[in-house]
């Protein structure tokens, strides 16, 4: 298992939901990963999009809004 794989794994045992997940199911959604940067205020999901994504914020936060009123940061 690759260096990068493992820190995926060390982080994703850390994530509520996949805190049930052994070793082997986490070391095989670390190969999908994809670390992404977002900039201050940019839209990352918009209501009605596919869900086809899994987003798990790493450092900072969220803004979560439904017909344009704030719901969660």
């Amino acid at each position: 298992m690759s260096e990068q794989i493992v820190e995926k794994v060390l982080f994703l045992e850390g994530v509520d939901v996949f805190a049930e997940s052994d070793v082997d199911d986490l070391a095989a959604v670390a190969q999908y990963l994809k670390e992404r940067t977002y900039r201050k205020g940019e839209t990352i999901y918009v209501e009605n999009d596919p869900g086809d994504a899994l987003f798990v914020i790493v450092e900072g936060k969220v803004r979560i809004e439904k017909e344009r009123k704030h719901i969660l940061d």
